[in-house]
């Protein structure tokens, strides 16, 4: 895919925009790629945890969680979704 088609897809005027979420995106997968190695290494060892990388909060926005969410859901952010990841009624 071209930045140019991914742009015109998303309907984003800037293309800056789209680098800058494709950057973010690529981030937050190495991020969560991280934290999945180090959280195995530790149970390999049977350690403690200890401080994680990512909150009990902040779960949902780990890429193994993330990006299986539904393009429509995308916008709106954990919280306003509910502790179940469900759009509240």
């Amino acid at each position: 895919m071209s930045l140019k088609y991914l742009q015109h897809a998303a309907r984003i005027a800037n293309p800056l925009t789209v680098v800058e979420q494709i950057t973010y995106l690529l981030f937050i997968k190495r991020f969560d790629e991280i934290e999945k190695k180090r959280e195995a290494k530790l149970k390999l060892k049977s350690q403690e945890a200890g401080k994680a990388l990512f909150g009990e909060d902040q779960q949902e926005s780990r890429w193994s969680r993330f990006k299986d969410v539904a393009p429509q859901r995308m916008g709106s952010s954990p919280s306003s979704r509910g502790s179940t990841g469900t759009p509240p009624s």
